[in-house]
């Protein structure tokens, strides 16, 4: 630790860590999948963590980032190494095929999106490959990368390259093994290998929530074009940090029964939970920090207004999300049919998510893999975990159901 920071008073010896950490300085360092003052509070089972003391405020809070950033050097190493291999002019794909580990661009809404192709991350640096993206003619491009502003569509469009190797790409045809959802998610590219942990011989600081953290920060770099967006939408939002964010998911995600076409039973308004949930979580939130400024992000017309009836301060993008995401059909079969308008769907998704991952504060609903995305970058950019309401699941969750579409979720 730092001479930096300052010492705290939560622990004078590891029967005060509950178990579940470490006491140093007068700090609890918690292991894997555990989080609080006290480490008292379980990451994978609970839906909501409203301490007493407001971590953003806590001694505690510069002893715990630096904690979270043990292990930090050494997976962004490694992540340099695999992904520049084809950094040099004259690399020629004979030479770097056998190290490369192919998938085609994913279908699906933008947060399965994005958490499947972290996975494909996490299996490369497993086998020690260099992770490509597929881009070309038969296997598509990336969905939400046709942008009309953007020279090159795709994933470079928005995103920086996943790895200098996705330029031989649109070469890769014949012969060349692509992964496939149907190849599975492997268990251990869900946990954070051993060579992260850092320095702790006794204790294993970094659990599922640091490792997929890490996945979609190396992922989600926006390119030139997006951070410019971002700054002017910011700056014409006016938005004053700091703030709680909130997602309310009304969308197909939650609505549309192709999602539940084999599960006995599904529930009877299909996975949505009311608005007056999220008005309660954002209300508590407000209350117990003393904070009222508002980032929210929905796909209800309904949720919007009844924010925007409330005494606190609401930032949000000015669209029409209501006609883009309620439908019978769902979203990544209409942007596949371009029966959409893409480039709004694709621009409004990336600006939320780094809006809602910018805030202090987190509402969502972690049975979606946006409100989960964003939390995810919230934590992996704060160094620790700040207080959330859930108002369905918590972040990590085994799912009880398989859906129609063959969704799993991840964890």
């Amino acid at each position: 630790m730092t001479d930096e920071c300052e010492d705290g008073d939560v622990c004078e010896g590891e029967r005060d860590c509950n178990g579940h950490g470490k006491c140093v300085r007068g700090v609890c360092l918690c292991e894997g999948n555990w989080a609080g003052e006290a480490c008292d509070h379980s990451i994978l089972s609970n839906s909501s963590f409203l301490p007493d003391r407001d971590p953003n405020l806590s001694p505690s809070r510069c002893i715990k980032a630096i904690a979270w950033e043990e292990g930090v050097d050494t997976l962004q190493q490694r992540m340099a190494r695999l992904t520049s291999k084809c950094d040099k002019v004259d690399s020629s794909l004979d030479e770097i095929k056998d190290g490369l580990f192919l998938f085609g661009p994913p279908l699906h809404g933008f947060g399965f999106n994005i958490h499947y192709v972290s996975h494909m991350l996490a299996i490369a640096m497993e086998s020690n490959q260099t992770p490509v993206m597929i881009e070309n003619a038969a296997l598509g491009r990336w969905l939400y990368g046709d942008v009309p502003q953007c020279e090159e569509k795709g994933w470079k469009c928005l995103l920086k390259p996943i790895s200098s190797c996705d330029r031989f790409a649109p070469v890769m045809r014949v012969g060349f093994p692509v992964h496939s959802r149907a190849d599975g998610i492997p268990d251990k590219s869900l946990d954070a290998p051993l060579e992260f942990q850092g320095e702790f011989s006794s204790l294993l600081p970094h659990g599922k929530l640091w490792w997929r953290s890490h996945l979609v920060q190396q992922l989600l770099q926006p390119s030139s074009f997006l951070q410019l967006l971002l700054r002017r939408i910011k700056n014409s939002l006016g938005i004053v940090e700091p703030y709680i964010s909130v997602h309310v998911r009304m969308g197909d995600s939650c609505t549309h029964t192709a999602r539940f076409a084999n599960v006995e039973n599904p529930p009877v308004k299909e996975g949505c939970v009311s608005v007056d949930r999220y008005l309660l979580a954002a209300r508590q939130l407000s209350s117990r920090y003393g904070l009222r400024r508002v980032y929210l992000a929905t796909d209800s017309e309904e949720a919007t207004a009844r924010f925007r009836e409330t005494d606190l301060e609401v930032y949000s993008l000015n669209i029409d999300r209501h006609r883009l995401f309620n439908s019978t059909w769902l979203i990544e079969h209409r942007i596949a049919a371009r029966a959409m308008n893409v480039s709004l769907v694709a621009l409004s998704s990336l600006v939320d998510v780094f809006l809602l991952s910018a805030g202090d504060y987190f509402v969502g609903s972690f049975g979606g893999h946006m409100s989960r995305l964003a939390f995810e970058l919230m934590v992996g950019r704060r160094g620790f975990v700040s207080p959330y309401v859930s108002v369905d699941r918590p972040w990590c969750f085994e799912s009880d159901r398989q859906y129609g579409t063959g969704f799993i979720d991840f964890c």
